[in-house]
This record gives structure tokens, C-alpha cells and sequence, in this order.
């Protein structure tokens, strides 16, 4: 799974920690022994409170030569 989020107004139901927990389970379930999570600032606190740690921040950086740089 990449990039998902909860619609604002359905925030603080539970779906977030349903969904992180199924997906664990089932990565387990595969053999799974280790994960990797990237994290926005607002989807920390779920994650921290399902049991994830935070080894080191991630930066995120794109490399693409033949596009105009960013201003």
C-alpha cells in the first residue's frame, strides 16, 4: 500500500488502525517478519499508538534531469 489517507470527515472512527492492523496481519500471515512504514506528520500518532517505532526520519527526494527544477 502507497499513499493512502482517511477522508477528513470519516478521521478518528477507527478505519485507519482496522486497515494498519489487517495489513499486518496478513503480512505476518505471509511470512513477514519486518516492515517499513514512510509517515506523514499527521499520520504519526496512529501508527506510533499500533505499536510502530520511528528508527529515522525519511526524506523524500525525486531525481528527474529533464525536468524544470522546482522554484
Amino acid at each position: 500500500m502507497d499513499q493512502v489517507e482517511t477522508a477528513a470527515d470519516q478521521r478518528r472512527k477507527g478505519l485507519g488502525g482496522l486497515v494498519m492492523r489487517t495489513l499486518a496481519n496478513a503480512a505476518a500471515e505471509a511470512g513477514a517478519s519486518t516492515a517499513v512504514l514512510g509517515a506523514t506528520p499527521d499520520g504519526r500518532a496512529l501508527y506510533t499508538a499500533l505499536g510502530w517505532r520511528t528508527v529515522s526520519p525519511l526524506t523524500g527526494i525525486i531525481h528527474r534531469p529533464d525536468a524544470a527544477p522546482v522554484v
